[in-house]
């Protein structure tokens, strides 16, 4: 047998230097076995040399120590001289240590490597007697058993995680896929036009939503909008959005009864979409609120229809009146969609002003904000979150010193409130807001010149 196979089927690996192998058995191997602590001593023993063995492990040949530590009685037993340099002592005990493979380390001046006495790695001086170099190297022994058996869990546990890990990827990699396409149906583009600001504030809380904003253009006067929120979040919440967007574009373009008015009357478009629902989902426990609206944005009529939906807002500039003045909730009647198939929906009509902005949010936003706190009023401790939106509300009063529209400024101002809240990494619910704001005429003129 040559000595790398000997050296693999070792039980015992004793390595001195700069003695002879006859010396090593003569001065170490006959001791120890003498003093072995009971029956049992190691069959396979390989003495070797120091200097051989530290070629070994300065080349990073690790086979016989990985072999050694597949085992549940495999030790080592090294024995330094005293001009041997601390960087060699370092080497053997560290790559000893990363294989895994328990051994003493007979060395001068062991106090030095106290420190890193652990993993199954011993530091003795030079005169140890034999007994107890005996026992050492037998409780070590015993102790790889256990060490062996934890090192096979913890491969299976690292091969499992392994299968884990590139399960996760997998998902992450299709959830990224779902969100592109998610986006593309339930946020199409805004439309682009002179007269009316649009702005929408989107914040998910998984790749895909469970919130959807669809805003278009219906001929040179109207701009409709709706904003669906289906009930949770993730991808059960995406499906149901999924479904809304495809209920719109089917109505828009083959509207029921070819009435070519369809699309601007919001009542019957909630009826329609909460049959489609019904249809679609009934029974599975899916549902989902909704706010459409219409506006001339010439003349400034907004007529708007919800289902269960927050109340949409008005917020003025700030300037009309006292803070509280500035936002009004347009209360809409109306059950949420999905659930009976036979809901009756109502629709509201009011005037809007150039200096109006249309706010219409989903109820991931009221979750976002703390309680309000003791002492506050009925409204503010029912729902804090509109304390805010009046600070929103009159943020449009403030000077600046650009001409960014009041949807961009309030946008980007109820983005950096939603960072400051507690939990703002982490929200519950998704988070949508979408701001309109007619152009005043001369805007619309000079933008046309």
């Amino acid at each position: 047998m040559d000595q790398r196979s000997a050296l693999m089927q070792s039980q015992l690996v004793v390595a001195a230097g700069p003695a002879s192998l006859t010396t090593i058995r003569q001065c170490i191997l006959t001791p120890l076995e003498k003093a072995w602590p009971r029956e049992g001593f190691p069959a396979n023993v390989f003495p070797v040399g120091i200097t051989a063995l530290l070629e070994v492990l300065a080349a990073g040949d690790g086979s016989w120590t990985d072999a050694c530590a597949q085992t549940d009685h495999s030790v080592a037993l090294l024995v330094f001289d005293d001009n041997t340099s601390a960087h060699l002592i370092d080497i053997a005990a560290e790559t000893l240590r990363s294989r895994h493979l328990p051994a003493v380390i007979i060395c001068e001046r062991p106090c030095m490597w106290q420190p890193f006495q652990h993993g199954g790695i011993m530091f003795e001086a030079r005169g140890v007697p034999a007994s107890t170099l005996a026992i050492m190297l037998q409780t070590l022994r015993e102790r790889q058993r256990e060490v062996c058996r934890l090192l096979t869990e913890v491969r299976l546990t690292q091969r499992c995680a392994a299968t884990v890990r590139g399960e996760m990827e997998r998902v992450h990699e299709e959830l990224q896929l779902a969100a592109s396409i998610q986006r593309e149906f339930t946020r199409p583009a805004l439309p682009s036009r002179s007269d009316v600001d649009l702005h929408v504030l989107s914040r998910p809380v998984n790749f895909v939503s469970g919130d959807m904003v669809c805003v278009r253009s219906h001929g040179e006067h109207h701009l409709t909008f709706f904003l669906g929120d289906a009930a949770g979040h993730g991808v059960p919440a995406a499906l149901l959005t999924m479904v809304l967007a495809h209920a719109l574009d089917t109505a828009a373009a083959h509207p029921p009864g070819d009435d070519l008015s369809f699309m601007l009357k919001p009542a019957a478009l909630l009826d329609y979409l909460n049959r489609r629902v019904c249809a679609h989902c009934r029974g599975i426990g899916w549902f989902a609120t909704a706010v459409y609206g219409v506006l001339d944005v010439h003349s400034g009529e907004l007529v708007i229809a919800g289902a269960g939906h927050p109340p949409p807002l008005l917020l003025s500039d700030g300037r009309n009146g006292p803070p509280v003045e500035s936002l009004h909730e347009i209360v809409t009647a109306g059950p949420v969609l999905g659930i009976a198939p036979d809901a009756i929906f109502t629709q509201n009509r009011l005037m809007l002003t150039t200096k109006d902005v249309r706010c219409v949010y989903s109820d991931g936003l009221e979750g976002i904000f703390p309680d309000a706190p003791p002492g506050s009023s009925m409204r503010d401790r029912e729902r804090p979150h509109l304390k805010h939106l009046e600070l929103l509300a009159n943020s449009v009063a403030v000077p600046t010193d650009n001409d960014s529209p009041d949807v961009l400024r309030m946008s980007r101002w109820l983005d950096l409130v939603i960072d400051e809240q507690a939990g703002s990494l982490h929200p519950s619910d998704d988070i949508t807001a979408l701001f309109i704001q007619r152009r005043a005429e001369a805007v619309v003129r000079r933008l046309a010149a």
